[in-house]
C-alpha cells in the first residue's frame, strides 16, 4: 500500500476502536475493507503482491489493544523494497490523520525497522496507535495496532519479535513459515496474538503463488 493508504487506514482505526468497545463490528470491518482497496490506486514501484490480515478484540475492552492490522507487500528487488520502506514512513509522518504519531523506536527486526506511536483522533474520538514498519529482503511489512487507554506498541512488538529473526544481516522473514511463497504465511495468525482476538479479514493479491491459484488446463487425451 502507498503511504497515503496507510495513513487512511490509521485514521479509520479510530472508528474501529469505537466499534470494538460498542460492539459495532461493521466499523472494524470498514478498516479491513479500506486496507484491501487502498492498495489498488498507487502500488509501490516494483510491487508484485500484497497480503492483509486483521483481527479485532472479542467484546468490550478498555485495556490493551483492540485491533491489529497486518500487511505485507512483495517487491521485485531489494532496492524496490528500500524505496517502499521510505515511502511508508513518509506517509505516516506527513499525513494529517497521523500527525499525532512520532517515531519512537528502531527495533532489531528484519533488515531495518521503525516503530511509531502516539494518539490519533477522528470525529472527536482519540485512540492510541502503534505502527511497525519492517523491511525484510524484498518484503515490506506494515503492522498496526490500536488501543483506547493503553499504548499498544509493547504488544505489537512482542508479536513481531516472535515472528521475525532479530539478528542483523539476516533475511528477516517470519520464522517457522509453513510456505514461504504464501504471502499470508508471512503474517501473524490468531495463535501469535494475545488471547481474545478473532480474525476479521484476510486477503492475498499477486505474489509468488498467483499462478498456482489458477487451475491447470486439462491435458488432451
Amino acid at each position: 500500500m502507498s503511504g497515503r493508504a496507510v495513513a487512511l487506514v490509521l485514521g479509520l482505526a479510530c472508528l474501529a476502536a469505537i466499534g470494538a468497545v460498542g460492539g459495532q463490528a461493521m466499523a472494524v470491518r470498514a478498516v479491513a475493507e479500506t486496507t484491501r482497496v487502498a492498495g489498488e490506486p498507487a502500488p509501490f514501484v516494483g510491487q508484485t503482491g500484497e497480503a492483509t490480515r486483521s483481527f479485532r478484540a472479542r467484546g468490550a475492552r478498555l485495556e490493551g489493544p483492540i485491533l491489529f492490522v497486518f500487511a505485507v507487500v512483495e517487491l521485485e528487488t531489494g532496492e524496490d523494497a528500500e524505496a517502499a520502506f521510505m515511502v511508508v514512513q513518509d506517509g505516516i509522518g506527513s499525513d494529517p490523520d497521523t500527525a499525532g504519531l512520532s517515531r519512537v523506536d528502531e527495533p532489531s527486526l528484519g533488515d531495518e525497522a521503525a516503530a511509531f506511536g502516539g494518539a490519533s483522533s477522528r470525529d472527536g474520538f482519540t485512540v492510541t496507535m502503534a505502527v511497525l514498519v519492517v523491511r525484510a529482503d524484498r518484503f515490506v511489512h506494515t503492522w498496526r495496532a490500536a488501543g483506547l487507554a493503553t499504548d499498544p506498541l509493547p504488544d505489537l512488538l512482542a508479536v513481531a519479535e516472535r515472528g521475525f529473526e532479530a539478528a542483523a544481516g539476516t533475511e528477516g522473514t517470519p520464522e517457522a513459515t509453513p510456505d514461504p511463497d504464501d504471502l499470508l504465511d508471512r503474517l501473524p495468525d490468531e495463535d501469535d496474538l494475545p488471547s481474545g482476538f478473532t480474525l476479521e479479514f484476510e486477503e492475498e493479491r499477486g505474489g509468488s503463488t498467483e499462478a498456482d491459484e489458477t487451475p491447470d488446463a486439462p491435458s488432451e487425451a
